[in-house]
């Protein structure tokens, strides 16, 4: 009988003690989600980190912001991962019957950094520069047709700290492209203590915690923001001239099984997206569905990088 109620006891200890610290730990999450508003000497302002409740946060600073999340790491103590691509670069592609054996790809981003393009499936380690290495100013569009027929396209960017990134597309059976460089240098984690309704980033003054308003557009447009970091984009639609359309297909469209593409009975003039010097940016007649490609990490020791460049951009 001794025996039992000595059972009994330890398990309700325990189970009190797991409930305190889960209990604790809301707590702590509870009070650490608000608003920071950090000052600064810049002329630019100062920034503000806004925590919330679901464990992400943003960084909104002049000209951008940095999203990650946030994670209570016992003893005061709380660390902020910023958010990372996958990889530095996104494909979307789509099967256009007028290219036949030859593939076209769109480059945005890509004047960003040093980006390299290898489609050459016989020459796995060769690459070509999109730009030329003294590219100083660029055009709104840059697009390319190859001459090849190709399953696999790969980019590579050369990073900051030294070494290659290189990332492989299986581009399945299209043969029609977007391509985006969102390549940006690693950032390392950062810890804060939270004590006294304020965050110490070192020992300095803390900062003091806001409540995190219960509605209004800042707040909304910050819940979004955050929320980005679990979504990924698996189609982008756009018409021919590549202005992205970010709202869903009108339900008066009709999909043109010949062309690939939605099509705007009302206003869409037969091949009109074949003399592009007269295609209107903003007409979104014909709206075409490029889906996401998946990216694979590939491991080159060495690459060969042609002399020649895709595109030059020079200006005097």
């Amino acid at each position: 009988m001794g025996t039992k109620i000595c059972f009994v006891k330890t398990v309700l200890n325990g189970l009190m003690c797991f409930l305190f610290i889960v209990t604790t730990t809301n707590m702590i999450a509870q009070n650490i989600t608000g608003i920071y508003r950090m000052p600064s000497g810049n002329p630019e302002g100062g920034s503000t980190l806004v925590a919330l409740e679901n464990g992400k946060y943003i960084i909104f600073y002049f000209g951008g912001a940095q999203i990650g999340r946030w994670k209570n790491v016992g003893d005061h103590n709380v660390v902020f991962t910023p958010h990372q691509e996958e990889s530095s670069f996104q494909v979307y592609g789509r099967k256009d019957s007028d290219l036949n054996n030859k593939i076209r790809i769109a480059f945005f981003g890509f004047e960003n950094g040093p980006t390299l393009l290898g489609i050459d499936t016989s020459r796995k380690d060769s690459f070509k520069k999109v730009f030329n290495d003294d590219a100083n100013c660029f055009g709104p569009l840059h697009v390319e047709v190859f001459d090849t027929n190709t399953k696999k396209i790969r980019f590579a960017a050369q990073q900051e700290l030294g070494g290659v990134e290189t990332v492989a597309f299986d581009i399945k059976a299209y043969n029609d492209f977007i391509a985006y460089y969102v390549g940006s240098p690693p950032v390392d984690s950062f810890y804060a203590v939270f004590k006294e309704n304020k965050l110490f980033f070192d020992e300095n003054e803390g900062i003091t915690r806001s409540d995190l308003p219960q509605e209004g557009e800042d707040i909304q447009y910050a819940r979004e923001l955050a929320n980005t970091i679990d979504h990924i984009e698996k189609v982008k639609y756009c018409n021919p001239q590549y202005h992205l359309f970010q709202d869903p297909i009108p339900s008066f469209y009709v999909f043109n099984e010949e062309k690939g593409a939605y099509l705007d009975p009302d206003s869409y003039q037969e091949d009109q997206e074949f003399i592009p010097d007269e295609y209107d940016y903003d007409d979104m007649s014909i709206i075409y569905a490029y889906r996401r490609c998946n990216p694979n990490i590939v491991n080159i020791s060495a690459i060969e990088i042609d002399k020649e460049s895709i595109f030059i951009e020079k200006c005097d």
